[in-house]
């Protein structure tokens, strides 16, 4: 009987122990069929574009983008397993080149979820932090790996189409009037040279620009975050193009730089510096501010 309730036990803690990782892998791959089905899309679309000469600019929506493409036969109904809801990014139909998202898998959003703004910086973040720190774990697993984080960023964005994971958003989607006016009254404090509402009028303009966020690996393994105007040499050559930043997400909040003159931010600090202090330390050198 002893021996019957060892083996019962046994198989109880083996269970356990696996269903949290085939629930993991069963995410993973069922994010990974999404992914796919959505590179199709786009690839659909800019097929449409090309072959048809479709304008997707003149399309109000994504389900005007999206029932187009099953007209025209380009697509197929599909449901992610995870139960999201793809659709057509509002920028990128603006813009003409159109692609898709997940609220599942790209926005954070559990199955039911009703908010209406489906964009977002925070969203690109989130995608981001969820991509890397799945590939992350690989890569410091593999014996292989030389440990090198710039190489870690390039063969990620090589392996990956860098357009699912680097997206011109509005910085306004994360600096909100709320903060603005918060940052501005402290940066006031901080540097008496500038009134409050110089410092407001340069973080609405700020705030109203379209910028990428892109990620940066600490010697340390830390994975850090900061808009960028241009991320499109990512993947592309041997440089992973760590542009200056003026704003960066680090440790969960976001940080922005100090005025640099009556009409701009400071905006000479390369991710890399990090390397050589920590991101605490220059933020209280440099006088930096955290977005609350």
């Amino acid at each position: 009987m002893a021996e019957l309730l060892i083996v019962v036990a046994i198989i109880a803690v083996l269970v356990a122990v696996s269903i949290p990782i085939f629930t993991h892998r069963l995410e993973k791959a069922r994010r990974t069929v999404c992914l796919n089905e959505r590179n199709t899309m786009r690839r659909a679309a800019a097929m449409a574009t090309l072959t048809d000469d479709i304008d997707w600019t003149k399309y109000s929506d994504s389900a005007e983008v999206i029932a187009k493409l099953k007209d025209m036969g380009l697509i197929e109904e599909f449901e992610c397993q995870s139960g999201g809801t793809i659709y057509a990014e509002e920028n990128s139909i603006k813009a003409g080149n159109v692609s898709f998202r997940c609220t599942y898998h790209d926005d954070g959003k559990k199955p039911g979820d009703e908010e209406e703004n489906l964009t977002g910086t925070g969203s690109a973040l989130k995608n981001l932090q969820d991509a890397l720190k799945d590939a992350w774990e690989s890569y410091i697993k593999d014996k292989n790996n030389s440990k090198n984080n710039t190489a870690f960023l390039q063969n990620f964005f090589k392996n990956n189409n860098s357009e699912d994971y680097l997206k011109k958003e509005k910085v306004s989607d994360v600096l909100t009037e709320d903060q603005i006016e918060k940052l501005a009254k402290s940066m006031n404090e901080k540097q008496s040279d500038y009134t409050e509402t110089q410092i407001k009028s340069v973080l609405q303009k700020y705030a109203n620009s379209e910028l990428t966020v892109a990620p940066y690996v600490l010697r340390d393994g830390t994975i850090v975050y900061y808009y960028t105007e241009d991320a499109s040499r990512f993947g592309k050559n041997d440089s992973t193009n760590h542009s200056t930043t003026s704003m960066m997400y680090y440790n969960g909040t976001w940080y922005m730089a100090p005025m640099a003159s009556a009409d701009k931010l400071k905006n000479g600090f390369y991710p890399a510096n990090f390397n050589s202090e920590s991101p605490s330390e220059f933020f209280g050198k440099e006088g930096w501010i955290a977005v609350n």
